[in-house]
C-alpha cells in the first residue's frame, strides 16, 4: 500500500511540473486556480485508488481466514456400497473427496450426483444447482412479482407453505377471492412462451361448501379456466402466453355465493 501511495505521490508532482510548463487550450500559461484543480482531481484520485485498496486488503484478509477453516480429510467414502478415491477429478481440476468446513464435512456435488445415478447441473446465471430432474425455465414466483394486488395482503401469498392434499409446497402463488373480476396481474412485457404448474385448493379450507375457479387472461383477453370443489386433486395447467404483456390471474367463488372463498395455490409454476 505504501508502495502505491508513493507511486501516486509521484504522479501528482509529475503532472504539476507539466502544467507549469505547457500551454492551455488557448496558448496562455495555465492560471494558479488550474493547476489548484488538477492537484484537487488528482487528490480525489488519489483518495479513491486508497479505498479500493482498502476494500481489497480486507477481502484478501477475509478470504485468507476462509481458507484456514477448510480442511482436506483423509477419509474414505462410500455411497451405496460403492468406495471413492480420496481425490476426485473434474474439468482437469483435482479436489479432496471430502472436506471439513467450520466443523461440517463436505463432498463435491458433482460427485454426489453421479454416484446415485442423477443428472447434475450448475444453473450459473440463476446461481443455482439442480440435482435430479433439470427445470426447464424458471420458477415464476421468483422473479416476478405482481405489479397490482386486487385481493390485499390478507388474500395472496407468495412462496410461502401451501398445502395440497397433505403435500407441502414452498414455491409459488396462493389467492383467494374477495369478488368477481378482481386479479393479481403480472407485466410479462411479451418475453415469455408458456407457462405450467400445479394448481388446487389449499388444505386450509375455510369453507367446505365454497367452490372455486381460478381463470387466466393475457391481455385482458380470456385464455383459460379451472374449476375446483372441496376434496378435488390439484390440477396440471399450461397456458399459452405468447406475445402476452400483462398476465391477469383471478381466483372466484362460485356464482351467487356471498362468503369470500378459500385459498387457491400454484405452485411450482415454470414460466419459460
Amino acid at each position: 500500500m505504501r508502495i502505491l501511495r508513493n507511486s501516486l505521490v509521484i504522479i501528482i508532482v509529475m503532472c504539476l511540473v507539466v502544467s507549469l510548463n505547457v500551454t492551455n487550450a488557448t496558448g496562455a500559461t495555465p492560471s494558479v486556480s488550474e493547476v489548484l484543480k488538477q492537484v484537487s482531481d488528482l487528490q480525489n484520485q488519489l483518495f479513491e485508488y486508497q479505498k479500493t485498496n482498502d476494500s481489497l486488503r480486507m477481502e484478501i484478509e477475509k478470504l485468507k481466514l476462509d481458507r484456514s477453516n477448510v480442511t482436506a480429510i483423509n477419509a474414505g467414502l462410500t455411497i451405496n456400497g460403492i468406495n471413492y478415491i480420496r481425490d476426485y477429478t473434474e474439468n482437469a481440476n483435482t479436489v479432496p473427496t471430502t472436506i471439513m468446513y467450520k466443523g461440517v464435512v463436505y463432498t463435491p456435488t458433482a460427485l454426489i450426483s453421479k454416484a446415485v445415478g442423477l443428472p447434475y447441473k450448475y444453473d450459473y446465471s440463476n446461481q443455482k444447482i439442480y440435482i435430479g430432474n433439470v427445470l426447464d425455465g424458471q420458477y415464476m414466483s421468483d422473479i416476478l412479482d405482481p405489479y397490482f394486488n386486487g385481493f390485499g395482503e390478507k388474500f395472496y401469498k407468495k412462496n410461502q407453505v401451501m398445502t395440497m392434499v397433505g403435500k407441502a409446497y414452498s414455491n409459488g402463488y396462493a389467492i383467494r377471492s374477495s369478488g368477481e373480476d378482481r386479479s393479481i396481474d403480472f407485466s410479462l412485457d411479451g418475453k415469455y412462451k408458456t407457462i405450467s404448474g400445479l394448481a388446487g385448493l389449499d388444505d386450509d379450507i375455510l369453507l367446505d361448501y365454497v367452490s372455486m375457479s381460478l381463470e387466466f387472461y393475457g391481455d385482458d383477453k380470456y385464455i383459460a379456466s379451472y374449476k375446483f370443489k372441496p376434496g378435488d386433486m390439484p390440477k396440471e395447467f399450461k397456458i399459452d402466453v405468447t406475445g402476452v404483456k400483462k398476465l391477469s390471474i383471478r381466483a372466484n367463488r362460485a356464482p351467487k355465493t356471498t362468503l369470500n372463498g378459500n385459498f387457491i395455490d400454484l405452485v411450482n409454476v415454470m414460466i419459460r
